[in-house]
């Protein structure tokens, strides 16, 4: 088996590929690995959305998700971009609601409502 390259932070970046999307670069997801014969493999994961799961407040509905959404964007605008150029006010794509479980203090309960927050930026 091969070992990984020593400079494998170095390829990573060299491979870059990113596409102009609300007035920011989107990232591309790269996974990378070794086959059984010891060949260095890349794959370029492109149009993944990262996203993660919040409860729900108590009485939210999902006629809701897109006014939170905005209200997001805009605080995130507020504190993280003065510039206005790192990602055009756009840090959450979309917000959806989902019957979930949680895994803290996990115990066999029914599913409550929570908020999948999808993200530009990972």
């Amino acid at each position: 088996m091969q070992a990984p390259r020593a400079d494998m932070e170095a390829f990573a970046r060299s491979q870059g590929t990113t596409f102009k999307q609300y007035g920011g670069v989107l990232p591309t997801m790269r996974l990378y690995g070794v086959t059984a014969e010891g060949h260095s493999v890349v794959a370029h994961v492109h149009g993944f959305e990262p996203y993660f799961w919040v409860q729900a407040p108590a009485h939210f509905e999902p006629q809701m998700c897109e006014e939170f959404a905005m209200e997001l964007n805009k605080r995130m605008a507020d504190r993280v971009d003065k510039s206005g150029t790192t990602s055009n006010g756009q840090y959450v794509r979309y917000i959806e609601m989902g019957m979930k479980q949680t895994v803290w203090n996990y115990q066999a309960q029914e599913a409550v409502p929570f908020l999948k927050i999808v993200t530009v930026w990972p």
